[in-house]
């Protein structure tokens, strides 16, 4: 990989770490979906318009005129996929991360590409567990069993952490299942309008639950200029990290690129210490360790015969 195509890396997974300090300073002024609800809703719209703004330069570039496919004819997967993808997985996401800390969300989120592959050995035909992928995900789901284990700092008791841990994994699952949507998608929509629409999508669907489960403190805290500006750092992410992201996996084999996955629980966890000042336990250490072992077992000099566009954010992933 070359050195400017790995700092990009760094960069994209630098930015989705910061989703993880800056998830729990924006849950002090809102309930969890109705803010997430807000970031995906704005993350959207910025994908949209980037997408747009980006397509009709290029039609005016090659003289060709701007052609988009009819939305009624693709709303079932878009409906589809922002529903598993953004309005189910964050969701339970914000929920989890209101009951665990920082550290322990972005520690648990670096073993999506697992996660991934269990589904894609169900749904994708040419892509099977076999005896290292096995031993890997044992890694991992005991990984994340020891960092789940601890008490973090902030949080009222341990059960509450294991319960906020257990809907962040929770979540990770129905995202993967939203992806291998995404791997089968035959639509005339590009990923970068794809993943814009169905945030959209998802944000709506967030909000509409929030309407009725939440107080809509989130409504009103938007006039708090310190709230209003983590929404839309976090819709910001969710919108760059992801266009440099799909531009790496383009030009790289996905398997290559997975593996440096690891990175946004590194910096997720490292800045929710300088942010918030949450302490690194020993179940962090040892949990992460297994983790990032499974990673590279995982992808360790074979390459993924399922194209691992899985492990391809719809957020993670992101966040």
């Amino acid at each position: 990989m070359r050195p400017v195509d790995f700092f990009k890396v760094l960069l994209a997974t630098l930015l989705w770490g910061t989703a993880f300090p800056f998830v729990k300073l924006g849950l002090q002024y809102s309930d969890p979906i109705g803010f997430a609800g807000l970031r995906f809703t704005f993350a959207g719209i910025l994908l949209l318009v980037a997408s747009l703004v980006w397509k009709v330069i290029r039609s005016r570039d090659k003289g060709e005129k701007t052609i988009y496919p009819p939305l009624p004819a693709l709303w079932r997967s878009v409906a589809l996929i922002g529903l598993l993808s953004t309005a189910i997985f964050y969701g339970m996401f914000f929920l989890g991360m209101a009951r665990t800390s920082g550290a322990s969300g972005a520690l648990i989120d670096s073993a999506s590409p697992i996660i991934n592959s269990i589904m894609a050995h169900f749904v994708l035909h040419n892509d099977r567990i076999d005896r290292r992928k096995a031993m890997a995900i044992l890694l991992a789901f005991g990984g994340i069993a020891i960092i789940a284990a601890g008490r973090p700092h902030g949080v009222a008791s341990q059960s509450t952490s294991i319960i906020g841990c257990l809907f962040i994994l929770g979540g990770l699952v129905v995202s993967s299942a939203g992806t291998m949507l995404v791997i089968n998608y035959k639509g005339g929509l590009g990923l970068v309008r794809l993943t814009g629409s169905q945030q959209l999508f998802g944000g709506l669907l967030l909000l509409a639950v929030a309407a009725l489960t939440e107080n809509q403190r989130h409504w009103a805290s938007l006039a708090d200029w310190r709230f209003l500006i983590i929404v839309l750092w976090l819709a910001l992410v969710s919108a760059v990290a992801f266009r440099i992201w799909y531009g790496i996996v383009r030009r790289y084999k996905v398997t290559s690129v997975a593996v440096y996955w690891f990175l946004i629980g590194i910096w997720g966890a490292g800045l929710s210490v300088i942010i918030l000042g949450e302490p690194l336990t020993l179940n962090h250490g040892v949990g992460f360790s297994l983790v990032v072992a499974a990673l590279v077992l995982m992808y360790r000099g074979k390459e993924n015969a399922s194209r691992v566009t899985a492990t391809i954010p719809q957020q993670p992933v992101i966040s």
